[in-house]
């Protein structure tokens, strides 16, 4: 009998909103969406650092801009990036289900804390899980 499962976040629960943010932020400011991939990618080293909490949100965006050529307030491109991520609505049906039948549902993720306090916020996600972690 299963007793617990772990769930990933971002491209499991959420959709992948990174894909959809390299895309917009390419159109929006005219950067080749390969330059955009550098830094929003979990892979990339910027993207790392800032995922794992080594740079501020600010740092992170700061550096993204020169790596890419690009003149934008650092809210208005995180917040492009954070409202990229929706939940998939079957997941969050599958989670709600497995829940009632009381399975413990636990998480991880490597989501930036900006990220995670927003989506918290609007979609008061972490009430269908136990615990989790968060790699930040």
């Amino acid at each position: 009998m299963v007793k617990a499962l772990i769930f990933d976040l971002g491209g499991v629960y959420f959709a992948d909103g990174t894909t959809l943010a390299i895309k917009n932020i390419s159109k929006k400011y005219n950067v080749r969406p390969d330059l955009v991939e550098q830094f929003l990618r979990t892979g990339s080293e910027l993207g790392a650092l800032y995922r794992r909490g080594e740079i501020t949100m600010e740092e992170f965006w700061n550096r993204a801009k020169r790596l890419a050529n690009i003149k934008a307030d650092n809210n208005d491109l995180n917040e492009m990036w954070i409202k990229s991520y929706v939940p998939i609505k079957g997941t969050v049906e599958i989670v709600k289900r497995l829940k009632r039948k009381g399975i413990k549902l636990y998480f991880l993720s490597d989501n930036a804390k900006e990220r995670v306090e927003y989506l918290q916020r609007k979609y008061n996600f972490l009430k269908d899980f136990v615990d989790g972690i968060f790699s930040t």
